[in-house]
């Protein structure tokens, strides 16, 4: 699954640019685009789901010196270390000037690059980790329902309410992009940890999913091209939006619930899984950089999402940056003296 996660990552990533053209490149790109990128939103609230999945029973079994420590000495390296190749990239990419202050502050204020807000979001989570052990291991079910009713309220529909029409709260936690807005899916992949579904569960997770596919590229395209007049709309990409999070749980229960593919369970296959799913933190650090060098073609090869027309392009150039993204991984992780790096 997050394999799957990243690939769609950067699926997203390479997909964008068509989305904010419509006026430039006309409808056939933009729906394109938008048909891609709206199949791929739910990775984000899955990377969460499976951290809390793993992160939150440690927590609870751990002290929060080890617990701390085990988390932060494998990421607080590599995004210092990240942080600063991408402000080498925007200083000397003639991308823009900042200067060295600057840098320092944006690391406080908000992320270097673009993708990197997902690292901030993820350290708030793991300095919250404790506090949600102890209080899953002491709640009953109905509280935990109640919490996540809450969650519901104020992180998802609210939120989303906030983004698309304006709507204003006076309740000062319900904020677009709040960490409260991720939460909910941290807890939630430890609650459904356990849980498998039955086939014809599995199934109505499957319409479940695409009715939230369906409305991600609809809502978007009437946001974007009916309301804005081809001004793009992210209201309906927002991963606390409600059509994201149908679409997320469904495909993580869908998936921990489905049988195991006999060519997985090879022991080959196996093997080479496992390595690729623990470059993927790496791989997200490097992904965006891999990402816009290829598109100015400074490894000698020039590509984008819409060589060959972005039907096949935008897969093509994920595959690309996907492999020569876990490739530089496993390269650095195979060097001593760099390996810490790279989570």
């Amino acid at each position: 699954m997050k394999i799957a996660s990243i690939f769609s990552v950067i699926i997203i990533h390479s997909s964008a640019p068509l989305l904010v053209k419509y006026n430039e490149s006309g409808p056939e790109y933009w729906w394109i685009g938008n048909l891609y990128n709206s199949f791929s939103r739910w990775c984000i609230p899955v990377f969460f789901m499976i951290s809390g999945a793993f992160l939150i029973e440690k927590a609870q079994k751990e002290s929060l010196s080890r617990f701390f420590f085990q988390r932060f000495h494998k990421i607080f390296i590599p995004f210092i270390f990240w942080s600063g190749i991408y402000y080498l990239w925007r200083f000397y990419g003639n991308i823009e000037k900042i200067s060295l202050y600057k840098f320092i502050t944006l690391l406080l204020q908000e992320p270097v690059y673009y993708h990197l807000w997902f690292i901030y979001i993820l350290i708030e989570l793991y300095l919250l980790a404790p506090f949600i052990g102890v209080y899953v291991k002491s709640a009953d079910t109905s509280n935990r329902l109640f919490f996540l009713a809450i969650w519901l309220m104020f992180g998802i529909v609210l939120p989303m309410l906030q983004s698309c029409f304006m709507f204003t709260s006076y309740f000062s936690f319900v904020t677009t992009g709040n960490v409260i807005s991720y939460l909910g899916y941290f807890l939630l992949g430890f609650l459904l940890r356990e849980y498998a579904a039955g086939k014809v569960v599995r199934f109505f997770f499957i319409v479940l999913f695409l009715l939230g596919f369906f409305l991600t590229a609809c809502g978007t395209f009437y946001f974007t091209v009916i309301r804005n007049g081809g001004v793009f709309s992210d209201c309906f990409y927002n991963y606390y939006s409600v059509n994201v999070l149908l679409m997320s749980v469904s495909i993580f229960i869908f998936a921990k619930s489905s049988p195991v593919p006999d060519w997985i369970k090879n022991t080959r296959s196996s093997n080479l899984i496992t390595t690729i799913a623990s470059a993927i933190p790496g791989i997200y650090l490097i992904h965006a950089l891999v990402l816009a060098l290829l598109k100015r073609g400074l490894p000698g090869i020039m590509m984008n999402e819409t060589m060959y027309g972005p039907a096949v392009g935008i897969p093509l150039f994920t595959i690309v940056i996907f492999f020569i993204s876990c490739i530089i991984v496993l390269l650095i992780r195979s060097i001593p003296i760099l390996k810490h790096i790279v989570p």
